[in-house]
């Protein structure tokens, strides 16, 4: 795959989210990871979604696999994967909850 984005310092988030990565719905959404953007030996896939009309970027074969029931069920209305948290104030509150150290972007 091609090199991906680089989401290291506070300014590739800025502008990866200017870029609308992680924001939209249906065939608007963009993913806020995408396959190319991480770096794995596991298994990856693109699929076409017929209920989104758009390509999801799954990093998983457990996501994979839930894509696919998500895609034939008939109660599920939007399909959205590698979803941003935001806003980050409210995964620092959740990591001290859970007792896990969050995330630090310099």
């Amino acid at each position: 795959m091609g090199r991906g984005r680089k989401l290291e310092t506070f300014e590739d988030y800025s502008r990866a989210l200017k870029g609308k990565y992680g924001l939209g719905e249906g065939k608007d959404y963009k993913p806020w990871l995408r396959v190319q953007d991480v770096k794995s030996k596991g298994v990856r896939s693109q699929i076409y979604g017929r209920k989104t009309q758009r390509v999801h970027h799954l990093l998983s074969s457990i996501e994979s696999q839930l894509f696919y029931l998500s895609e034939f069920s008939d109660s599920v209305i939007d399909i959205r994967e590698q979803f941003l948290l935001l806003p980050l104030n409210y995964t620092q509150k959740i990591a001290k909850v859970i007792g896990v150290e969050h995330v630090m972007v310099n």
